[in-house]
């Protein structure tokens, strides 16, 4: 991986980084192209799917005083060619942007964020039936059949974003609320909800500690469970978790 980053210029900043190669190079020791059963090979491309020449740009913008208002604006891409372990298995090329906007008045701060992963590595292959599932665990699913793939309104997933946070002397706390969708047809979609409420705390410059608590909701639905099963993947209706995390920063 190749970065370059600007120096900060009367408020703006700029960044460029191109990557030859996503692949994990402990996955792809196997030359796929030699399964004999096509499905297998679809399967596998749909969730081995990877990237070449991935070309990242982005820019921002920042203005105002650390004691009064201040924002900062950033607005960033990426573009690649998609690629699949099988030969005979197509996906998409990647296309996705980034929109972010954070916000301070002294002491505290709010943020902003939107990403659109648009059709990113999915395959072209797409069901040509429209059919709205009724999941069934007991069912064998096949992804070759016309009727348990990806719509042609399918995406890879629109991320939201925002948080707010508050910065006492030596204290810091911060909530954030984060939304993912990702859609399988015009109307059935799988998403994930996190809340996060976490607090910091500085003992001096070098050592600090924080806990943070995270409250998290998937729903799934019924088309992206049967072909996560067809594909031979675990898919999940609906879930619910709690997670709480301690830690310690040091700064050196």
């Amino acid at each position: 991986k190749i970065t370059w980053l600007s120096p900060l210029i009367s408020g703006f900043s700029a960044g460029l980084s191109f990557t030859l190669d996503s692949r994990d190079s402990n996955l792809f020791k196997t030359k796929h192209d030699k399964l004999d059963n096509f499905t297998e090979k679809d399967d596998f491309a749909h969730s081995s799917a990877y990237s070449q020449n991935i070309v990242t740009g982005g820019i921002a913008y920042e203005f105002g005083a650390p004691d009064c208002f201040n924002a900062k604006i950033s607005v960033s891409g990426w573009l690649g060619k998609g690629k699949s372990c099988c030969s005979d298995v197509e996906v998409q090329n990647v296309r996705a942007y980034n929109l972010g906007l954070i916000l301070g008045y002294a002491d505290f701060k709010a943020s902003f964020g939107y990403t659109d992963n648009g059709k990113s590595l999915l395959a072209k292959k797409y069901a040509t039936q429209d059919v709205s599932y009724t999941f069934d665990p007991s069912e064998n699913y096949n992804i070759n059949e016309a009727s348990v793939g990806l719509k042609e309104e399918a995406d890879s997933g629109k991320i939201y974003s925002i948080g707010m946070a508050y910065i006492f002397d030596k204290l810091s706390i911060s909530a954030g609320y984060f939304r993912s969708v990702v859609k399988f047809s015009g109307h059935e979609k799988a998403t994930a909800d996190i809340i996060s409420i976490a607090a910091e705390y500085k003992f001096d410059k070098v050592f600090s500690s924080y806990i943070e608590y995270d409250n998290i909701q998937t729903n799934t639905c019924d088309r992206a469970r049967a072909y996560g099963s067809a594909s031979h993947q675990s898919t999940i209706g609906k879930n619910r978790a709690n997670a709480v995390m301690i830690g310690a920063k040091f700064n050196f």
